[in-house]
């Protein structure tokens, strides 16, 4: 149900599922809006035919390691990019350069 610019009005109580759903897809959008749609690493802005944009919203430090869902711990990445990232094979230095492991 929306209301102005509230978005939505939640009623009663929403399971953890459904909570960290609506907070994922309000982190992609601020992301991918702060990002312009384009992949932090490569620069690549690639729209799929149904207008979607296909990077990821990426958390620089993981949910599972209690990173907030804010746009501050975000980053857009390409589709492998986030892979390489998740893995560890690419990472972020403290001034946002691009770190590769050896």
């Amino acid at each position: 149900m929306g209301t102005g610019g509230a978005g939505f009005i939640a009623s009663g109580p929403r399971s953890p599922l459904s909570s960290r759903i609506v907070r994922y897809r309000l982190f992609r959008r601020l992301v991918l809006h702060a990002y312009d749609k384009r992949s932090a690493i490569t620069g690549l802005k690639l729209i799929n035919g149904g207008g979607r944009a296909e990077v990821h919203a990426a958390h620089i430090r993981p949910v599972e390691a209690n990173g907030p869902d804010i746009l501050g711990n975000g980053i857009a990445l390409s589709g492998t990019a986030h892979w390489m990232f998740a893995r560890g094979l690419i990472s972020l230095s403290d001034e946002f350069g691009i770190l590769i492991s050896r």
